[in-house]
């Protein structure tokens, strides 16, 4: 949990203006991009973030199985 806190933190770093959305992403079945994002938006609601995430994979959502 402590290296996603880490990654959120230097993404929020690099956006000037501040971090509004973020899009996990890839071109392989099984890459890990639910956890990721589910471990992103852990860490962002940990810092006192608003976070709304959804999963837009319409075919095989993994976040309701």
């Amino acid at each position: 949990m402590e290296a996603y806190a880490r990654l959120y933190m230097n993404i929020q770093w690099a956006a000037p203006r501040g971090l509004r959305t973020m899009l996990v992403t890839s071109p392989l079945p099984g890459a890990g991009k639910t956890t990721s994002a589910i471990h992103l938006a852990a860490a962002a609601a940990r810092q006192g973030q608003r976070v709304l995430l959804i999963d837009a994979d319409l075919r095989c959502g993994g976040l309701t199985n």
